[in-house]
C-alpha cells in the first residue's frame, strides 16, 4: 500500500534503545546477545511490524538458521516428545526446525535428507546409526554437520547424543530374573534397519544367557510399532509351548497393547504374567497396572541434541559424543514368581479369553 513506510532495522534499534549492531545480532544470532537485549529488540521488532529478510540474511551469512530432523515415524508418541524438546531448544537459539519421517524405509530417509539439504538446512539430526550408505555419501558431499540422536554410538567418527539400548534391556531382564522368572518371550518391533531394536533384543538375550536361561527362537517375536499390534501378540504368546511367565517388550507401544489384551483375555498382570516395556511414554504410567519400563529421558535427548547440532554448525566442536543414562522404573506390571505359579502357567495361558481381543 502506497504511503506506508516499511520499518527498517534502524527503527528497531532506536525503539529498543540499542546500537544497530546489537539489534542485528539480536535478530540474526540471538544466542550472541544478552537475554534482556534480545527481548527488547524482539519486542520492538514486533511492535513496529519489522520482518527480517530471511533470504537476504541467509545469503549474507551463508546460513539459513534451519535444522532438519528425520525421524523413523511420527506416529510413536516418544518421537513427538523428542521433537518438542528439540524444537523448543533450537528456537531459543534462533533456529527453525523442519521435520521429515521415513517410516522405517532407509531409501526414504536418503530422499528426505536430500530435500532438506537442497532447502538450505544448516545441519541434520538423524535417529540412530543404521542408514543407507548413500546417505553418508550425500552428507559428505554436502559438507553439512550431522548428529545421530537416540543411540549412543559414535561409530565412524559420527557425533551422537543418546542412550545405550542394550544396557536398558539388560536392566529390565535382570529385574525379571531376580524375581525368579525363567521362561521368557521377547517382543520387539522390526529389527531390519533399526539398530535400537536389535540392541534391545541382543541385550535381553545376553542377560538371559548369562544366567543360563534360554529364550527359544519361536518366543522372539517381531511386530509393527503400534498398540493394536501389541494387543495382537497375546495370541502368539498363548500359542507358545514354552508358556512364558515374563514378557520383555522392546517398545512401550507393544507392551501397553499387550497388557490391555491380556486383561481382555483373562490373564492377570502381573500375578499371571509379568511384562516390561521400553521408553516410558506418558501412557505407560497410566494403564492398569502401570508398566514397569526402561525410562529413556526423551526431553533431555532432545535438548542436548539441539545444543550439540548448533555447536557443530557454529564450529564450537568438531565432534560430540554424549551418553545419556537410562533407568529402570519398577511399577506394578512385574512381580515375583512362585513355584505354584510356574506349575499353573500352561493352564493360564491356554484358557479361553473373556472377550474377543482386537487384532
Amino acid at each position: 500500500m502506497e504511503g506506508i513506510k516499511k520499518p527498517k532495522l534502524e527503527d528497531v534499534a532506536r525503539l529498543a534503545g540499542v546500537s544497530l549492531g546489537s539489534a542485528s545480532r539480536a535478530l540474526s544470532s540471538p544466542e550472541a546477545v544478552r537475554p534482556a537485549t534480545r527481548d527488547r529488540v524482539h519486542e520492538a521488532a514486533q511492535q513496529l511490524g519489522y520482518v527480517i529478510q530471511g533470504a537476504a540474511r541467509a545469503l549474507a551469512s551463508r546460513r539459513s538458521r534451519t535444522i532438519g530432523a528425520i525421524l523413523p515415524t511420527i506416529s510413536n508418541p516418544i518421537y513427538a516428545d523428542f521433537v518438542q524438546a528439540l524444537q523448543r531448544t533450537l528456537a531459543e537459539r534462533g533456529y527453525h526446525l523442519l521435520v521429515a519421517s521415513h517410516e522405517y524405509n532407509l531409501g526414504n530417509e536418503v530422499d528426505a535428507a536430500r530435500g532438506l539439504i537442497e532447502r538450505g538446512a544448516d545441519g541434520l539430526v538423524l535417529v540412530g546409526g543404521d542408514h543407507d550408505p548413500r546417505l553418508g555419501r550425500l552428507i559428505e558431499a554436502a559438507g553439512i554437520p550431522t548428529l545421530a540422536a537416540w543411540s549412543f554410538d559414535g561409530r565412524n567418527g559420527q557425533s551422537s547424543v543418546g542412550v545405550s539400548d542394550r544396557t536398558g534391556a539388560v536392566l529390565a531382564t535382570r529385574h525379571l530374573l531376580a524375581l525368579g522368572h525363567r521362561r521368557f518371550a521377547v517382543l520387539s518391533g522390526p529389527t531390519a534397519g533399526n539398530e535400537r531394536q536389535k540392541a534391545r533384543v541382543t541385550g535381553a538375550l545376553e542377560a538371559l544367557a548369562a544366567h543360563d536361561v534360554a529364550c527359544p527362537p519361536e518366543a522372539r517375536i517381531e511386530a509393527p510399532f503400534s498398540l493394536k499390534a501389541g494387543a495382537g501378540l497375546i495370541e502368539a504368546i498363548r500359542r507358545l509351548d514354552h508358556a512364558p511367565t515374563a514378557v520383555i517388550c522392546c517398545s512401550d507401544m507393544l507392551a501397553i497393547g499387550l497388557v490391555y489384551a491380556a486383561s481382555r483375555a483373562g490373564i492377570a498382570i502381573p500375578r499371571e504374567m509379568s511384562v516390561t516395556g521400553f521408553g516410558d511414554v506418558e501412557m505407560a504410567g497410566l494403564i492398569d497396572p502401570p508398566l514397569t519400563t526402561v525410562r529413556v529421558p526423551i526431553a533431555e535427548i532432545g535438548e542436548r541434541s539441539a545444543r550439540a547440532i548448533v555447536a557443530l554448525i557454529v564450529g564450537e566442536e568438531e565432534r560430540i559424543i554424549e551418553h545419556v543414562e537410562v533407568e529402570l522404573l519398577i511399577r506394578a506390571s512385574t512381580a515375583e514368581v512362585t513355584p505354584e505359579w510356574h506349575a499353573s502357567r500352561t493352564h493360564v495361558l491356554k484358557r479361553e479369553p473373556r472377550g474377543e481381543v482386537s487384532k
